[in-house]
Parts: C-alpha cells; structure tokens; sequence
C-alpha cells in the first residue's frame, strides 16, 4: 500500500486521488476496501452545485 501525507488544501489530480487511497477512476462515491475509505467526488462544473 502506498503511503503519502495530504496537506490540507493540496490539490491532487484523478490519478493521484486513486494511488493514495488505492480506489477506482470513476464515480462521484468511490469506495477503497484495501484502505477502509469512502470518498465523496464533488465538481461544481457539472449540472449539480454539491
């Protein structure tokens, strides 16, 4: 499992987001079961403000 410390208000790309907490590439709820996470993709660029 790859290990890496987050900043708070670090900007990560796709490919980062998916090697840190070892999930998919899609999907606006990604679940990781290797690294017991769940995360919560928002883009105010799409049709909903989240």
């Amino acid at each position: 499992m790859m290990t890496r410390n987050l900043a708070i208000g670090e900007i990560i790309n796709n490919q980062q987001l998916g090697e840190v907490f070892l999930c998919g590439p899609q999907g606006g709820m990604r679940r990781a079961i290797r690294t017991n996470t769940l995360m919560l993709i928002s883009d105010k660029t799409k049709i909903y403000d989240d």
